[in-house]
């Protein structure tokens, strides 16, 4: 699975920017600090949201597991194969699978 990583970092960067214009912080230099977060936003979500703006088969490395019911699962490969392509399978695990005997 893919190293959230980046997004973890993104969130808590903006954590600590929220804590710190508690510190005194201009407004300028707040405003300034979201659109920083916000122009790096594509580049960190592109890498774990197949479809977002990069092809997930573009990604080196990635793999990619969702976790829902069947209705939320269908609508998410539908949404998988409207974004990466008509060849794009949503395979399925169940906890069956996974039971011993």
């Amino acid at each position: 699975m893919r190293n959230l990583m980046p997004t973890l970092a993104l969130i808590l960067a903006a954590t600590n920017l929220q804590a710190a214009s508690l510190d005194k912080l201009t407004k300028g230099e707040v405003v300034n600090g979201f659109h920083t977060l916000f122009d790096r936003k594509d580049a960190v979500y592109g890498k774990d949201l197949p479809g977002y703006n990069v092809k997930g088969r573009d990604v080196a490395g990635a793999e990619y597991f969702t976790i829902g019911p069947d209705k939320q699962l269908d609508a998410w490969e539908a949404y998988l194969k409207n974004a990466e392509g008509a060849d794009t399978k949503l395979y399925r695990l169940y906890p069956r699978d996974f039971w011993m005997p």
